[in-house]
């Protein structure tokens, strides 16, 4: 089996399960990009670009100059929740129209 578990994701991405006292109580925040807010986002070409890097580098940079310890923070710096990843990864609008487009034609080539 290939796939990752949820706990190898949680991990990975640097997971955290904060109690909060508003509903949902268990708010699910990340220093990294989920698969779900990855898949579909302006970085998700299907392979490793120059800007992924370039974007990645840039995060750990901010990461590393410090962040606020609040949860209820508007720090761009800290673990985030996976709507902010989706709505922080859309860069450019037409990513996911090409993503799905290049799908079919590979698919296509390939049948």
């Amino acid at each position: 089996d290939d796939d990752l578990s949820e706990e190898e994701v949680d991990f990975i991405c640097g997971t955290y399960y904060v109690y909060t006292s508003k509903f949902p109580y268990i708010h699910k925040l990340s220093w990294w990009p989920r698969p779900q807010a990855w898949a579909g986002s302006g970085l998700d070409v299907g392979f490793w670009s120059e800007r992924c890097e370039s974007w990645f580098q840039t995060r750990l940079e901010n990461i590393r100059q410090g962040v606020s310890h609040r949860c209820d923070s508007s720090d761009n710096n800290g673990p985030v929740n996976n709507m902010h990843w989706k709505h922080g990864l859309k860069f450019n609008g037409a990513t996911k129209k090409f993503k799905k487009n290049l799908d079919a034609a590979c698919s296509d080539f390939l049948a």
